[in-house]
């Protein structure tokens, strides 16, 4: 025991930068890299490795909610009036790569990094993609409840990932590992 809290020591700086290092990948919608940070961290013992195995699964999942959500925006496109971070008015998303989004203008387009729309946007650009009947509806579901609790927004975060768990029972064993924060009230999926 007190060989693998000496470790836990020693690994905490390590672990504390790249988990600084991941918040940054995230806040700029960069997963993989978040992923990889997290999975190139070296530590001494095993006493962050949970956590790091959170960190690195849930960083894969919202890339794989990017990675959807480029797809969808690629081939069918977003409708609706949107607002950037600094107050810009869009009349839709044309297209999505990597690194940006062709926004729809009144009179042409323009292009604008992921950053520059917030993540109540992205969230709810992504759940307008969501066919309920879909055979991958859980699967979106649980991608955005990830995103969603990694960007600060816990009531979707609930209730996107108790929605995928009534449509998967392998989802509802993952709550407690993925989202400390579901299970524990009143809302919880039962």
């Amino acid at each position: 025991f007190v060989i693998a809290r000496s470790r836990g020591w020693l690994d905490r700086s390590p672990w504390n930068k790249a988990l600084a290092e991941y918040r940054e990948q995230v806040a700029l919608y960069h997963f993989a890299q978040a992923a990889e940070g997290i999975s190139n961290v070296k530590l001494i013992g095993a006493y962050y490795k949970p956590a790091e195995e959170v960190a690195e699964k849930r960083a894969r999942l919202m890339s794989d909610w990017k990675n959807a959500l480029i797809d969808d925006l690629n081939r069918a496109h977003f409708s609706g009036t949107l607002t950037d971070i600094s107050g810009a008015q869009y009349m839709g998303i044309v297209s999505a790569t990597d690194e940006g989004l062709t926004m729809k203008l009144r009179y042409g387009i323009a292009w604008i990094t992921w950053e520059k729309l917030s993540p109540q946007t992205l969230l709810m650009v992504s759940r307008s993609f969501i066919n309920p009947v879909a055979r991958d509806a859980a699967d979106r579901q649980w991608r955005c409840a990830v995103f969603a609790s990694e960007t600060r927004q816990p009531e979707a975060a609930t209730e996107l990932a108790e929605a995928a768990a009534r449509a998967k029972p392998e989802y509802k064993e993952q709550i407690p590992q993925l989202f400390s924060d579901i299970g524990q009230g009143p809302q919880a999926t039962r």
